[in-house]
């Protein structure tokens, strides 16, 4: 089990509210009372004298240099044992930071990750408009000014053993190496791994934050606020209004639990995109159900739905919203500038697509400046509960080659902050314009000599993984697989919900998309060709072993096996264990007697809050009985294990399966955690 509690300030001031950042069974939270979480504070997320030790942190020393503060972005999730080979020690799951619909930034990293329905308002009638429980406005001014100035991603990288061979617990004669086989179909190896668009731009939601006051209080200015309006000058619209109040009232009225709903200002508007992708400008708000009741649909040269007039402007308090009355375009006179382009390809939902809904045709995929003029909208999965992409241009740089991903890459290598090394600019360019979804030129080979270069010049992230830039495109526009073993998310231990199975609902492909859906790739990088370009100081068993790498058969579902575990019901037992992910086959028994707590770990959670020690004890003995629950099914049940993880058994399943099957005398040779009752997930 992994418990690291760390105290500190965030902020510049001396005795700043202390913040506990916690690693329980490998999901990350940040938790704090009352301050907002700084990029880079001065008393950073880990204190000096921690840093100067470096325990427990998989960070090479001369990039502990403070002010270090949150430089993840993410709320991540970290195993505890080896489940792919690489770098991959933190994958991200959510996001921290959102811009709700009035252009605010909130903090979404306190709380649980999934947000079931107790965390909204009891209230259905304002549900998809309220943010829920827990979500805190950022107003720190050093936040905001990183924001959107500074990258917020990791990267999965697609590694391979180069010399470390493993042994499987239960057959300590046999080495194995990290291994996935046709290394050379998969171009793309170094993958972004973020929430944020082109690694930095804040996720764009279509609900409002607002200010829990005392209801007396939030209606009162509720009241004055109508009454404003009601008694404004004969004829004065909406802008005129605004601007008669002034900034102050509204601020004002905001601090006191009445938040203005935004319409013209409203930052869902569609985007002015000119023919070279740069962007030009912004059409105003659209209307959201909920917050804006629509009066009149009206002819304009606006896109369908952008609000063209306020009728009667509305508001929202923490329990009610009194929406906004509107005129909006009925989109009949819209005319793109790019209508020559080709309509986008749609997603194929049945692929793993765990950061998207599950709504054939609402996202699509772009590679023309007009894919880019509707905006990518984020919210919550009202299925799955999580974090996801709701609708607009796909964002999903684990399985899309995008222009942004070089830029991306070549920036973490050249603009790291002076005064932060483990922040890394954003050039002012990239704000400029949209990357649409390309070919990639080249692709990723491994070389031991990358990794000593990246160490030596501080580049994030260490890796042996480089391009190989041969001039020619190594693959066409379309999904990129992911090796089974570095789809995290869709471990059924993890996040069991995250299965595209279990997600979608219309499993068959929609008449009106079958001829849109885009296509896997087809890698052209030939066995010949990659091992030729990879330096042949690696000896690794994978580049020995030529049988590894594979000419494409130019059909997907030969190509990538793996991902007969979507596309078909059932699968032969000989495919599942050729393809099966290596990873509880290496812990020993040794490992579930360590208990790793830090000093003084519970005592800092105390200062936070009481209790809340007590609540990550119980959080850490769920963990560990789980982990001791996979550990046993693998080693009793190994056909059983292979087969839940490849159908995405949920634990709870998997507990009946272990606990029917055990006889007495296996069950004394367990610890006896793992048969009490079934751990909650």
């Amino acid at each position: 089990m992994d418990l690291f509690g760390y105290k500190s300030g965030w902020g510049d001031k001396e005795g700043a509210t202390p913040t506990v950042r916690l690693d329980v069974f490998g999901m990350r939270w940040n938790l704090w009372e009352g301050m907002h979480p700084s990029l880079a504070s001065s008393s950073a997320l880990f204190n000096r004298d921690e840093l100067k030790s470096g325990s427990n942190l998989y960070i090479p020393s001369f990039l502990k240099i403070p002010p270090v503060g949150n430089v993840l972005g993410h709320n991540t999730i970290k195993g505890w044992f080896k489940d792919a080979p690489g770098n991959n020690d933190e994958v991200p799951i959510s996001p921290l930071f959102a811009r709700d619909l009035a252009g605010r930034t909130v903090y979404l990293g306190t709380g649980p990750e999934q947000r079931k329905s107790d965390e909204w308002s009891s209230d259905s009638r304002i549900q998809n408009a309220h943010l829920p429980k827990g979500v805190r406005l950022v107003t720190d001014q050093q936040i905001n000014k990183l924001l959107e100035n500074v990258f917020l991603t990791g990267f999965r990288t697609l590694e391979m053993s180069l010399n470390r061979i493993f042994s499987p617990v239960d057959m300590p004669d046999v080495g194995l190496p990290y291994v996935y086989s046709s290394a050379n179909l998969y171009p793309y190896k170094l993958r972004l791994d973020t929430f944020y668009i082109d690694g930095w731009k804040l996720p764009q939601l279509e609900m409002l934050f607002v200010n829990k006051t005392t209801p007396d209080k939030a209606e009162q200015v509720a009241a004055d606020l109508m009454k404003r309006w009601s008694s404004r000058p004969e004829g004065q619209g909406y802008d005129d209004f605004i601007s008669s109040c002034g900034d102050e009232f509204f601020e004002q009225i905001f601090t006191d639990g009445c938040t203005l709903i935004p319409t013209i200002e409203a930052f869902n508007g569609y985007n002015k995109v000119g023919a070279n992708f740069e962007l030009e400008g912004f059409w105003q708000g659209r209307a959201v159900q909920g917050l804006h009741t629509i009066k009149e649909r009206r002819e304009s040269d606006a896109p369908e739905g952008t609000i063209l007039e306020v009728i009667r402007p509305g508001y929202m308090l923490s329990y009610h919203v009194q929406p906004a009355e509107v005129v909006v375009s009925d989109g009949t006179k819209y005319v793109s500038p790019h209508n020559g382009n080709p309509k986008p390809k749609t997603p194929d939902l049945r692929l793993p697509h765990q950061r998207l809904s599950a709504k054939w045709g609402a996202a699509w995929i772009p590679t023309h400046p007009i894919h880019f003029e509707a905006p990518a909208i984020w919210g919550w999965c009202a299925k799955s509960s999580h974090f996801v992409q709701s609708r607009g241009p796909l964002w999903d740089p684990l399985h899309y080659y995008y222009e942004s991903v070089d830029k991306v890459i070549n920036s973490y290598e050249n603009d790291k902050l002076k005064n932060n090394q483990l922040l890394v600019r954003v050039p002012d360019g990239m704000k400029e314009r949209f990357y649409p979804v390309i070919s990639m030129r080249g692709y990723d080979i491994m070389d031991r000599a990358e990794l000593k270069r990246r160490y030596e010049n501080k580049v994030l992230p260490l890796t042996t993984l480089r391009r190989f830039d041969d001039g020619e495109d190594s693959c066409d526009v379309g999904y990129h697989p992911l090796p089974l073993l570095f789809e995290f998310e869709l471990d059924n231990w993890w996040l069991p919900e995250l299965d595209p199975r279990k997600r979608l609902s219309e499993k068959v492909v929609p008449f009106k998309e079958e001829e849109n859906i885009c296509p896997i790739i087809e890698s052209s990088v030939r066995p010949a060709s990659y091992i030729a370009a990879t330096p042949h100081d690696i000896d690794a068993p994978w580049f020995r072993d030529t049988s590894l790498m594979v000419t494409t058969t130019t059909e997907a579902i030969y190509d990538y096996p793996q991902l007969n575990r979507y596309f078909e019901d059932l699968s032969p037992p000989e495919l599942i264990k050729a393809i099966f992910p290596l990873n509880l086959e290496y812990l020993e028994d040794l490992f579930f007697d360590k208990e790793e707590t830090h000093p003084n770990s519970y005592e800092d959670m105390e200062s936070l809050n009481s209790g809340l020690a007590q609540a990550v004890i119980g959080m850490s003995e769920q963990a560990i009985r789980l982990l001791r629950l996979r550990h046993n099914l693998y080693r009793n049940s190994k056909e059983e294990y292979i087969k839940a993880y490849w159908y995405g058994t949920p634990p709870s399943e998997l507990y009946d399966i272990l606990a029917a099957t055990s006889t007495e005398d296996e069950k004394s040779q367990v610890p006896y955690a793992a048969f009490t009752d079934a751990p909650v997930v």
